[in-house]
Order: structure tokens, then sequence, then C-alpha cells
């Protein structure tokens, strides 16, 4: 199927329809959101929890070629709450395993397929007054997500496919986690880095139950943070660990400290870890490597032995953590 030029991206959905769809360029804001008029909506709207098309908790997504563990990784953060995935895939269309697992079709996830790059930065450029280098797949695919799909979630993250949100507190669901900081733009969560644990082929478990050495919470690398923006306090992406809010929002950490930047100056796990199976596997590296990232950087080699050396510490351990000021254990 041919798109033309202004046609910057192909919607697949529900049961595999191809749909083409343009932007109404005169009814978008300058750095924001879709014109909520031209949605038919004004303002925040009811959510129907159970309505993955208004979910509370979305995640956005850019991914390429990871077929081998998108299914795993939508299934395991439904489980935690999350009510809508969009995919906005940058490389091989993943469709024929999110059709198998059924999530195109109870419309669990939204499937977009960013085959025009170069057209897709043209119309960001009209709609949201910003310029992307075309290396910046994801950060092309974030200010999409802003504009078009973040104003029907109260809450959007936006992480990697190689990252896994999880809640600390045993009974809690990230929606539940996110109540508790709705006057805030945006709740940041800090990595928690995962080496290759030995394995040089892939594992058949799932990613969550195959490896457990991690960096120990003092090293430096932790301080990343990956963002769950409030819908409605969002401007734009800044980058591919934060985002722009509307002014007097910021983000904070679980502890409610103000974050600002991709860094935070502590790191916070009380609440809520970003998992981040940043190597995984020898095999499943040497794929990483060869295909490159999101942000026009590549990883390396001497990168893998930078995490295997630091990735000793074996994070099913309780004293991996630490403790929880209410007693009790946390969720491993």
């Amino acid at each position: 199927m041919s798109v033309a030029p202004s046609m910057s991206y192909i919607d697949k959905r529900f049961g595999g329809q191809e749909k083409c769809e343009t932007s109404p360029h005169s009814n978008r804001h300058m750095g924001g959101h879709a014109d909520p008029s031209a949605q038919g909506v004004t303002g925040p709207q009811p959510r129907n929890e159970t309505d993955p098309e208004s979910a509370y908790l979305a995640i956005c997504v850019a991914a390429a070629n990871e077929h081998r563990d998108i299914v795993d990784w939508v299934r395991y953060h439904n489980s935690q709450g999350v009510g809508r995935v969009y995919i906005m895939d940058t490389g091989r269309p993943m469709i024929p395993e999110l059709e198998e697992a059924g999530f195109l079709e109870s419309g669990l996830v939204r499937h977009v397929w960013l085959n025009d790059l170069e057209g897709l930065r043209e119309e960001l450029i009209r709609t949201v007054n910003h310029t992307y280098s075309l290396k910046m797949r994801m950060l092309m695919a974030y200010a999409l997500c802003v504009r078009d799909f973040a104003p029907k979630h109260e809450w959007m993250a936006f992480i990697d496919a190689d990252e896994y949100i999880t809640p600390m507190v045993p009974g809690q669901s990230l929606p539940d986690v996110l109540r508790e900081y709705e006057e805030a733009g945006a709740l940041v969560v800090n990595w928690r880095l995962y080496g290759a644990g030995g394995h040089v082929e892939r594992p058949r478990a799932p990613v969550q139950d195959a490896y457990f050495g991690c960096y120990p919470q003092i090293e430096v690398e932790n301080k990343h943070i990956k963002t769950i923006v409030h819908s409605r306090y969002v401007v734009e992406p800044a980058g591919s660990h934060h985002h722009k809010y509307v002014e007097g929002k910021f983000a904070v950490n679980s502890a409610w400290e103000r974050v600002d930047g991709p860094i935070a100056n502590s790191t916070v796990y009380d609440t809520v870890v970003l998992r981040h199976y940043v190597t995984k596997s020898v095999e499943d590296y040497t794929r990483k490597v060869a295909r490159g990232g999101g942000m026009g950087r590549f990883k390396t080699w001497p990168y893998f032995h930078h995490v295997q050396a630091r990735a000793n510490q074996d994070c099913r351990s309780p004293e991996a953590w630490p403790a929880p000021k209410w007693g009790g254990l946390w969720r491993r």
C-alpha cells in the first residue's frame, strides 16, 4: 500500500485492517495537544477504565523489531493496570504477534507503523511547531503520542520495550500509585539496571522471570528516570527521558521531590521502580547492536561489559531493596 507524503503513518488495528490517517493541521495547537474542540471534547473527560480507548493509564512505546518480547511485555504491563498500549513501530511491523495474542481485536494495543518518518517530521513541524532530526525516531513517536493520544487518558508512560514498570507495594496497581500524584505534572520512575545474568542464548522464560542480576541501588546510572506524564499538563517531549509541562507544573518522584531533566538527584524505589533490562542475553544484545537506537545512538560491546561488571546484586533478595517504612516485604 502506498502512502502519500502528507500521510505520515499507517494505523493498523482491530483485525489488521489498514487505515491511512492524516492530521487536520488547522485544528492543532502550536506545541501542545490536538485542539479539544476538534475532538468534540472540552477539557478533562470522564474515564471508563474498562474501555481501552479512555483508560486511566496508557503507555507510549517506540519500538523496532521487538517481535520476540513484545507480547510478554504488553501482557505484563496490562497485569499492572495499564489499559492501553500505543506501539509506535519503526521497524518491521509486529502485527502478526499482536494479532495472535488478541491485543488488536481487544483494543488493548493500538499499533502505529511509522513507515514515513520524513512525512511525519514535516507534519510535526506544521502542527506542533517543532523540528525533529530524522535520527530521533523516538522523539517524533513521543510527540505524536502527546498530540494525538495522551488527551484520551489521564496518564501516559513513555518507556522502552526493555523497561518494565513495577509497583513495589504488594497489592497496588500502577493506577493505585498514580492516584496519589494527581496534582503533579508527572511522576518519574528511577531505573534499576539489569545485566545478562550469564545468559549467552536467549532464555525461554519471560524477561522479568529470566534475569535477576541488577545494579546496586547506589550506582549512579540508576538516577536516570523515565516519565509517566499527567496528560492534562504535558506540552511536548524534551528528550527520551523527560517532558515539558504547562506553566506551574513539573515532574516529581514518589517522594514528591521535583525532578527536572533526565537524571534525578536521588534514586527512590519506595513506591515504583523501572526495571531496565538493558542488555538481556548475549544473543539479544547482538541484535540490539545491529538495529541501533531510536535516538540515533548505537550500543557497543564495551557497554555490555560495563553493565555486567556492575549488575552484581541479586534483585530477588530482600537485601537488594530498601526496607519499606511501614514494614512487610517488597514486591520482587
